[in-house]
């Protein structure tokens, strides 16, 4: 009867939340390639743009610590990492197996079956906490899941100079599952709008977030397999300050600031 029953399942292209489920064993390590690529623009309104492109590579090993079944403590550590922006060289120890970076650091994450970070610890900081981008990888629902079911995830704030930029929405779509993969695209469409006034400077954001991509996901082995997206952030900013007490008749002034950045970012699955 159990056969028959996960026959018929599998025939109508359904199957449980088990199979896209994340699982960590003790002392079994994983180790990913994370790879950013892309340019930011930056420039006042009056000037002219200044273009910075971006270039960082990095093996993210995945150390599980330990696990009570729904939830693993996983350390992260991330090595051989070259960082480069512009023509300014940031970091380099691809020279090096063991050299854990400095920049990212090493941090201790809590993940649970369905993929979700719900804790992040600094062992070692960093300037940089890379942990962030990966809220990237889906998160997968429960109880069931089958071809055509869609969720939303959202990107913890990213910092531009000057200004910290809301949560980002996507939408995750699932177009194919089986006993040994998952796959599904990803979306985002979103309108940016933010105010926020502090200390008589009144900051304005308005933008779009853009981006398309697409993962893959092996069900036998708990494991994200891999993972590729290109991301457009637009913003354009208004600081408004407050006028000089010096003058009889307060004048405000407005500081318009554009923001673009594009990149794409890809998390590949390193098989030993």
């Amino acid at each position: 009867m159990k056969k028959l029953l996960a026959g018929l399942f599998l025939a109508c292209g359904l199957l449980s939340a088990e199979g896209t489920q994340y699982r960590f064993s003790k002392g079994e390590k994983q180790e990913y390639t994370l790879e950013l690529v892309g340019c930011s623009t930056y420039a006042f309104e009056t000037q002219r743009e200044e273009k910075s492109d971006i270039f960082v590579q990095t093996r993210l090993l995945f150390i599980p610590e330990q696990t009570d079944g729904e939830t693993t403590l996983v350390k992260v550590e991330p090595r051989r990492t070259l960082i480069r922006i512009g023509k300014n060289l940031l970091e380099d120890t691809t020279f090096s197996e063991t050299m854990t970076s400095p920049t990212f650091g090493i941090y201790l994450m809590a993940i649970n079956r369905q993929g979700n970070i719900t804790k992040v610890e600094p062992i070692s900081s960093g300037t940089i906490n890379i942990l962030r981008l990966l809220e990237i990888m889906p998160h997968f629902p429960a109880p069931e899941l089958k071809p055509g079911t869609t969720w939303k995830q959202t990107l913890p704030a990213l910092n531009f100079p000057g200004l910290t930029l809301g949560e980002l929405e996507f939408t995750y779509t699932l177009t194919s599952l089986s006993q040994k993969k998952a796959a599904g695209m990803i979306v985002g469409n979103q309108l940016l709008r933010k105010k926020k006034q502090e200390k008589g400077i009144t900051a304005s954001l308005q933008g779009r977030n853009i981006a398309k991509g697409f993962f893959i996901f092996d069900c036998q082995a708990g494991q994200l397999e891999e993972f590729s997206g290109d991301f457009t952030v637009f913003l354009q900013n208004l600081f408004v300050l407050p006028g000089s007490p010096e003058r009889s008749v307060a004048q405000k002034t407005s500081l318009p600031i554009r923001v673009n950045v594009n990149f794409t970012l890809s998390l590949k699955r390193q098989i030993p």
